[in-house]
Parts: structure tokens; sequence; C-alpha cells
């Protein structure tokens, strides 16, 4: 009888110590994915953009800042009447929350005038000029505007697009026409 209580008792203890130990090494694992900081990179390559561009918890790539102009300036200067609340929304969600009031009222401004004039705009970009360091990206092209399908007006011109880069995240600050005395972007 006492054998059988000793074993008994070994293997309580064999198991309690077991246990003990998985306990332990789920605790460990935990806090390796609680504090664990990755310094991955996220290659991203959406559908429609030229070329590849990362976003990691340090910042962003320049490439990643031509093809976000790139994509907004389509969304800002490619309207029509019909599509320009749709466009100006997509803008919207990618907008900063500091911002937003301001850029909103731009582009509300802009939109009104195209549906006031009835006019369609199309902007044919030439090429882009990227600071990383101040998160700032110049796009230059042709801006092009019609009435119905009758080309009134093109010139070249050159826009500025101003971000932050907050959690992970690129937002828009503003999108504006560069003045002339004003291309410091351009020349780099």
């Amino acid at each position: 009888m006492k054998t059988r209580l000793t074993d008994a008792i070994k293997k309580r203890n064999a198991y309690f110590t077991l246990a003990l130990g998985s306990v332990v090494i789920n605790i460990v694992l935990a806090l390796t994915v609680l504090f664990h900081q990755p310094n991955d990179r996220t290659i991203i390559v959406p559908a429609g953009f030229k070329q590849t561009f990362w976003i990691d918890d340090h910042g962003v790539s320049g490439s990643a800042l031509a093809e976000m102009t790139r994509y907004f300036s389509t969304l800002i200067l490619d309207m029509t009447p019909e599509n320009s609340d749709y466009q100006i929304t997509q803008v919207l969600h990618y907008t900063d929350p500091t911002t937003y009031g301001a850029l909103k009222a731009q582009l509300i401004k802009a939109i009104d005038n195209l549906k006031t004039e009835g006019l369609t705009t199309a902007f044919f970009p030439v090429n882009v000029n990227v600071d990383v360091h101040t998160l700032q990206a110049a796009i230059t092209g042709d801006m092009s505007y019609y009435i119905g399908k009758q080309k009134t007006n093109t010139y070249r011109t050159t826009y500025r697009a101003q971000y932050r880069y907050h959690n992970g995240r690129l937002y828009l600050k503003s999108f504006n026409e560069v003045k002339q005395h004003d291309k410091t972007l351009d020349s780099q």
C-alpha cells in the first residue's frame, strides 16, 4: 500500500512540475510577444503604383512619398463635377486630423468652382521630387481644363504635398499649388 501511495505522490509531483514548467514557459512566451520590437519592413506594391515602397516603425521610403503623391494628385486634380464628391471623400480618409478642417474647406471650394463652371480637370504628371526628411513631395505636370469635351486651357504647374507619419500611418497634411518663387523641392 505504501508503494502505491509513494508512486502516486511521485507521479503527482512529476505532473505538477511539468504543469508548473508549462506555465513558466507560457509566461515567458507571452512577455516575449508583448515586448518584442520588430524591425520588420512592410513592402507594399498596390495595384496601379509604378514602384514598390516600404513603411516601417521609423518612417517611409522616398518611393512611398512619390507614389502617394501621384495617388493624391489623381484624386484631387483629375475631377469631373460628377466624381468630385467621391474623390474628395477618399482624400479625406488619409488626411491628418490636425489639418482635416482646412484641407476639407480647400477641397470643397475647388469642387464648388468645378460645379459652378461645369469644368473637368485632368493632371498629367511629368515628375515627382521627394524630400524624405521633411515628408514633402513636389509633383510637376500638365494641368488641363475642359468644358464638356472641349479643352480650354493647359499649363505646366507644380503641386506640393506635405505629409505626417504617425504610428505607422502616412497622413496627408496639405496639397497646394506651388507659386513660382517657392519651388525649392523642384531644384533638388
